[in-house]
This record gives structure tokens, C-alpha cells and sequence, in this order.
């Protein structure tokens, strides 16, 4: 049955995927995620049901608009995907727990959101990133996350406190990262937010060599830093869950 259950998640996490990526496209202006529907980002033709199906839509018709042709990001498929992973791998993380895998499928959820965003515009909006560390603390309140509320508290308290020092001291650092550290904090509490700056840092600084080294990135170029605090989230929650 849990192969089922685990198998079940994934393909709502496709849906929730393709849904998240409005979310990600709309919050940020302020806009509606209801209203308009969603359409072609070329031609602006209104998308049908059928062209909404997670993974198959954007495969049977070859990454293109069905009504003008044009090419469709690949954002959306690998949203669709990474929503899909992490809405099993929250079930396995969890031990199969379904209290911790609601926790689990809620902060993976905005973590890949958060992502999106700041890989396409260097912004972790307080739209998304408050709510996120509110949603945190309800559910330690409540008795359903991975440490109890004073630790989620604490590990909020902690996640701000520290990245808003480093940007004051160095100015290496946006509003917007402490306060997605504040939100990684409050799911994972104090001692596992230091551990997941430590991997966010040291992917971050793996990848950014790398790119270096490719001619992709310049020295003098901003990296987003989103994805690599949600990465070492990701990580650390693995670890203190499953190992």
C-alpha cells in the first residue's frame, strides 16, 4: 500500500506542479491566481483542459502552443516534475507518517515555489515567503511538523537573526533570503537551520565555481540564492529524518 500511497502523491505533486507555477508567474505582481485562466504566454489563447494535463500535454505536443505554435518554456514540465518528487520524496522523508508528510508536502511546496521565483527574478517576495513561515509555525503549534513549536520559533528567530547580519555586515545577502531561512527555520527549528545555510552554502559554492569554470557565470554576477537554501534544506531534512 505505501508504494501506492507514495506513487499516488507524485501524481498529485505533477498537478499541484502546474498550478504552482502560476503561482509563481502571479504572486509576485500581486496578481489573481484564479482569474484570468491560464493561457499561451505568446498568443494569450485561454488553455483548455486538455492542455493542462501535467508532464503528457507538454510531451504530445512537443513543448509548443496547440493554437500559434510557439515554444513553451521548459519551466514548465520541471516544475511539473520537481512538485511531483517532492511530494513522494515528503512521504518517504516523513517514514510514511501522513501528520508529517502534510508538513513535509507544505514546505517542500513553498520551497519549490520560492525556487521559481528567484531563479527568474532574483526575488523572494514577502507574498510567499511570510505565509510560508506562518504556515510553519501553525503546524509545530498544532502538533504536525518535525519539532515542537518553541524549536520551530526558535529556528525562525535563528534563521532571520543570522542571514540579516551577514547581509548588514557584508551586504552579500537580500531581505528576502533571511526571511527564507526564517521559513526553513521554522519547520526545521534552530540546530538544523545552521546545518541547512552550511549545505546551501557549500552547494552554492559548487555550483558557482562550476559555472565559473564553464564561462557561464562571471565573477562579478549575481547568484540567486533561493534555490541553494532550499537545497540545503532538502538535505539536512533528509538527513535528520531517514539517516
Amino acid at each position: 500500500m505505501s508504494a501506492w500511497e507514495t506513487a499516488a502523491l507524485a501524481v498529485a505533486g505533477l498537478f499541484f506542479g502546474s498550478f504552482y507555477g502560476v503561482v509563481a508567474a502571479r504572486v509576485p505582481d500581486g496578481r489573481s491566481i484564479v482569474a484570468p485562466p491560464s493561457s499561451c504566454p505568446a498568443c494569450g489563447h485561454r488553455l483548455r483542459p486538455f492542455d493542462l494535463i501535467p508532464v503528457i500535454s507538454f510531451l504530445l505536443q512537443r513543448r509548443r502552443c496547440r493554437y500559434c505554435g510557439a515554444l513553451l518554456p521548459w519551466r514548465y514540465l520541471l516544475v511539473e516534475l520537481a512538485t511531483g518528487a517532492a511530494f513522494a520524496a515528503a512521504h518517504w522523508i516523513s517514514g510514511r507518517d501522513w501528520p508529517l508528510t502534510a508538513a513535509g508536502v507544505v514546505f517542500l511546496s513553498f520551497l519549490v515555489i520560492l525556487s521559481l521565483v528567484d531563479l527568474e527574478r532574483m526575488l523572494l517576495p514577502d507574498r510567499i515567503t511570510l505565509p510560508g513561515i506562518a504556515a510553519g509555525l501553525a503546524l509545530a503549534v498544532a502538533g504536525m511538523s518535525f519539532v515542537p513549536w518553541s524549536e520551530s520559533l526558535l529556528g525562525a528567530i535563528v534563521g532571520y537573526v543570522l542571514l540579516s547580519l551577514v547581509r548588514l555586515l557584508t551586504g552579500a545577502m537580500g531581505g528576502g533570503d533571511a526571511k527564507l531561512l526564517a521559513l526553513i527555520g521554522a519547520f526545521l527549528g534552530p540546530a538544523d537551520v545552521l546545518r541547512a545555510l552550511l549545505f546551501a552554502s557549500l552547494i552554492g559554492s559548487v555550483v558557482g565555481i562550476g559555472l565559473m569554470l564553464a564561462g557561464r557565470l562571471r565573477r562579478d554576477q549575481p547568484l540567486p540564492f533561493g534555490p541553494f537554501l532550499a537545497a540545503g534544506a532538502v538535505v539536512t531534512l533528509t538527513l535528520a529524518q531517514r539517516f
